[in-house]
């Protein structure tokens, strides 16, 4: 992260930068996400109330998923 970004910032859907890096199957970029002190919040839901992990099952991408779990 660069500066004052705000990692939870929700676009008109309700998506954060990690709800669309997962989306996107931008692995590297959600693991730089999910572990940026800027303390970002995985279960932030959005506007259909998806959070990062409801989407990473939905797109199978079960090591971000391990992510929540572990």
């Amino acid at each position: 992260m660069v500066g004052k970004a705000d990692a939870n910032a929700a676009d008109e859907d309700g998506d954060t930068p990690l709800h669309v890096a997962i989306m996107l199957g931008h692995v590297e970029s959600a693991r730089v996400l999910f572990a940026a002190p800027a303390g970002i919040d995985g279960y932030a839901s959005n506007n259909d109330g998806d959070t990062a992990c409801d989407i990473a099952m939905r797109e199978d991408l079960w090591e971000i998923v391990e992510w929540f779990v572990w």
